[in-house]
């Protein structure tokens, strides 16, 4: 693993908890400390603001699950077509268990359920919709491309100490309202188009899902509200290429004034994980409150590396990182 430019704010890992915690609530006051840019696209003065992302392990990149698991690292013919028969797998054996709105993003209609036979038409992979059908799959577990980051530091850090207790996590970090900039600033260089709706927004499905796809790096905004990403303070980010890793994407960026974002990294020593969980557990952020299936996920650990278990009984579920 190579964090590049990702700056570690703690190279001399903190010696105690206090200590760790000085560093993670550094962050928190830099983000709300008042700093104001303007966003072209508003036409007005926008608070910064920072993103975070909590991983278990020091040394794991920022990779999406679909890299991670399924392993798709090179954008060709093949591991866009294993991309698709995830999400259409999905679709097929899903369908009875979801909500009628993320039946509608399907393209699952009443009438399928009524009948109890979802319809056979092939999902729209060109138009908006598609990073709804995405968020879907990812908050049920499906390996995609999207990466999933947080406005909360702390619960970040939660994140990073949760699992893994045998290795030293990392509590990732960006400007997020300077990477908004940035990435306003290269749409034309990306070659996506505008939509065509008069919204202003950018049809980044154009350059994604086929040949035409192209280095872009974004936040996805979708239509589906999840509890666990509104009580995690949640939002998701993609690229345009499958084998694109988002830290190096990011650290890629320049704003128009052509610096970098501002990025880096806080170590969370793996010898002050279960205290630095006991701390937070003692401010009310604990698995439940979180809306983490932290008991699931040791379930789901177990049954993919059984030996007896079939296949038709083996577990697929993704466990987030």
């Amino acid at each position: 693993m190579d964090s590049g430019t990702w700056k570690e704010r703690n190279r001399e890992r903190a010696a105690d908890l206090p200590g760790l915690l000085e560093q993670l609530l550094g962050l928190h006051a830099e983000a709300a400390g008042l700093e104001w840019i303007t966003l072209p696209w508003l036409g007005r003065p926008t608070a910064v603001q920072y993103a975070f992302r909590g991983m278990a392990c020091r040394h794991w990149d920022i990779e999406s699950t679909l890299q991670h698991v399924a392993g798709l690292r090179t954008h060709d013919a093949g591991p866009l077509a294993r991309e698709r028969e995830l999400i259409e797998s999905f679709r097929r054996r899903s369908w009875r268990s979801l909500r009628d709105l993320e039946r509608n993003y399907l393209g699952i209609s009443a009438a399928d359920v009524a009948r109890d036979d979802p319809s056979e038409r092939p999902l729209s992979w060109n138009g908006e919709s598609i990073w709804s059908v995405l968020a879907i799959a990812r908050h049920y577990g499906v390996p995609t491309r999207l990466v999933d980051w947080t406005h909360s530091v702390l619960i970040a850090a939660f994140f990073a100490a949760i699992t893994n207790p045998q290795c030293d996590g990392a509590v990732w970090w960006f400007d997020q309202t300077r990477f908004e900039l940035a990435v306003h600033e290269h749409w034309d260089d990306w070659c996506v188009p505008l939509r065509t709706d008069g919204s202003g927004q950018r049809a980044m499905e154009q350059r994604a899902f086929d040949d035409k796809a192209t280095k872009w790096i974004s936040k996805i905004h979708h239509g589906i509200p999840f509890h666990r990403m509104e009580v995690q303070g949640g939002f998701f980010t993609a690229c345009g290429r499958l084998e694109m890793r988002q830290d190096k994407a990011i650290d890629q960026l320049q704003t128009p004034d052509r610096n970098g974002i501002p990025r880096g990294r806080v170590i969370i020593p793996r010898a002050l994980k279960k205290r630095l969980l006991d701390e937070l557990e003692r401010q009310g952020l604990r698995a439940t409150s979180l809306d983490y299936p932290g008991a699931d996920c040791a379930g789901w650990q177990l049954a993919r590396r059984s030996p007896d278990l079939g296949e038709e009984n083996r577990c697929t579920h993704a466990v987030v990182p």
